[in-house]
């Protein structure tokens, strides 16, 4: 029988090379003969396990014996100077241990904080990102297997997210102050002075000659398309482009998640939920039909985050903030004049025709040539539901909907629509005043339907998926789940981060405690690169 023993030996060697700490820690790996049966009898993985678990066992305490060991011999090193000492609990991704050492390294740490070294600070915010914190904490606490007195807690996890997160919104409100105070750009309107002080700043690109020339044969082959109406053609006048050299494309939305309540009224005595009870049943059923019947049911509260995604080229950047459109329509400014993305540069604003994102785009960029373009989903959307309750039957909908409103608001042909509308025969229409509510909706939007076949044609953006997209990634896949209700704080801090990880700014923020206030490749959730078409 042959036994194996697996043997670590750390030492601390100084400039000369000799040891100033040395530990050893041993685990035994078993006997080579029922390792051996073992694997041919329930295959390498089951036998190996057992294994494994020494190996890591002897892992921690080694990573723990080198981290001591450092410590150790830097307290020694000090030459007996008095130093006022901090007993400090020192977690790394090599190990964790208690050990006392100089309090003037902790400055800004409370008394009794564990030290995170900057490894573990990100691994437990790319992990907080992406999923709850139980389950965070479980992962990190069963992938570093540690024993019960070491263990993660779910509210140290939730603290060390809300100081980051607090610390990331700082930087990003500094940055922008700092960017907005150069440009002495105070209130929404300045950009008004700015133009009369510079003219470019209200300025778009420069005509083209060549571009013209190519969207003038864009429409043509788009007009000779066989088949193709009459009332789609195309009027070369009747088209605004940017030029996508010198664009900066903007979209803007706001997605709310439920609302923490400030305290949670415990049942009365005798009256707890009783699921046997026919009459707990049904009030349940009933609130259960009305959330799903209005996913903003009266009575519930939310928290509301906005998300302003920057596309400048192949560049792209998210703002997100909980502080309220006006909040985010500083920082996009500041964001634009510091990376002189207003001067002679088409701005262009996509958006799902919420009154009051239009209204704060009407005011900061007044005095600005920009382009408003209404996303066509919720266009269709919009009309699509008006029209279910002023047509009679389903089928006439379709038919006027899908047949012919939808092409035409797709060719920017909005006069056209309106009066088709309002040609309907009586016979096909139930409720005039929802039909009329409908041509004044589009008579309301006209400035923001464009001609979006000439857009696809040439390839250019149509929509504001970007910062739906952005939704997705930075509230709802993570804040949205069953169950869950969130403060303002912990949803903005949190959000933050997600959407500083998605800027690829993480590095920046753990090394220098900084966020580049610049359009990058954005990060996916798990990391990779992603680009928009």
């Amino acid at each position: 029988m042959t036994k194996l023993t697996l043997k670590v030996i750390t030492q601390i060697l100084d400039e000369n090379g000799n040891p100033v700490k040395s530990t050893s820690c041993s685990a035994p790996l078993g006997d080579v003969d029922e390792f051996d049966h073992e694997a041919k009898k329930n295959g390498f993985v089951k036998a190996f396990d057992s294994v494994e678990k020494q190996m890591v066992k002897v892992h921690r305490q080694s990573g723990n014996d080198m981290m001591s060991g450092f410590i150790n011999a830097v307290n020694e090193k000090k030459n007996g100077r008095e130093t006022k000492q901090r007993e400090s609990f020192f977690r790394s991704e090599v190990g964790c241990i208690r050990a006392s050492s100089d309090s003037e390294w902790f400055r800004g740490f409370k008394p009794k904080e564990h030290v995170l070294s900057l490894g573990v600070e990100d691994i437990l915010i790319k992990s907080a990102v992406s999923m709850s914190y139980r389950d965070s904490y479980a992962l990190l606490n069963r992938i570093w297997d540690l024993p019960a007195e070491d263990m993660i807690r779910e509210r140290t996890l939730w603290d060390r997210i809300d100081a980051d997160g607090i610390k990331a919104i700082k930087i990003v409100d500094k940055t922008a102050e700092k960017a907005l105070h150069q440009y002495h750009y105070e209130q929404a309107g300045d950009l008004v002075r700015l133009v009369q002080q510079d003219p470019a700043y209200g300025m778009g690109s420069q005509q083209n000659p060549d571009r013209e020339q190519m969207v003038r044969t864009a429409i043509a082959q788009l007009n000779s398309i066989p088949g193709r109406p009459d009332w789609a053609k195309i009027d070369a006048g009747e088209i605004r482009l940017e030029a996508p050299e010198s664009s900066v494309c903007i979209a803007i939305d706001d997605i709310g998640v439920k609302k923490q309540k400030d305290k949670r009224q415990k049942p009365e005595a005798g009256k707890q939920r009783n699921k046997d009870d026919p009459e707990w049943c049904h009030s349940t059923a009933a609130k259960l039909t009305d959330s799903r019947l209005n996913r903003k049911a009266p009575g519930k509260k939310y928290v509301e985050t906005t998300n302003v995604h920057i596309v400048a080229g192949s560049r792209h950047y998210v703002i997100t903030t909980a502080q309220g459109l006006e909040h985010a329509f500083m920082l996009l400014m500041a964001f634009l004049l510091q990376n002189d993305l207003i001067r002679n540069h088409d701005i262009v604003f996509f958006t799902d025709g919420a009154k009051c994102i239009q209204s704060c785009i009407e005011k900061y960029f007044r005095g600005h040539k920009y382009l408003l373009i209404l996303d066509f989903y919720h266009l269709i959307k919009h009309c699509e539901q008006g029209l279910s309750m002023a047509i009679s039957k389903p089928a006439i909908r379709n038919q006027v909907l899908y047949g012919n409103l939808s092409g035409m608001l797709w060719n920017g042909k909005t006069d056209q629509a309106i009066k088709y509308l309002s040609e309907l025969p009586d016979s096909a229409v139930k409720n005039k005043a929802q039909l009329q509510d409908v041509i004044d909706y589009l008579e309301r939007k006209k400035e923001g339907i464009t001609t979006l076949s000439i857009r696809r044609w040439l390839g250019m953006k149509i929509g504001s998926r970007d910062v739906e997209k952005d939704n997705d990634i930075i509230v709802a896949s993570r804040q949205k789940h069953n169950g869950m209700s969130w403060n303002r704080e912990g949803s903005s801090n949190l959000s933050a981060l997600t959407a500083m990880t998605r800027n690829g700014q993480m590095n920046s923020f753990l090394y220098g405690r900084k966020i580049n206030f610049a359009p990058c490749i954005l990060q996916c959730s798990g990391g990779s690169a992603v680009a928009f078409a």
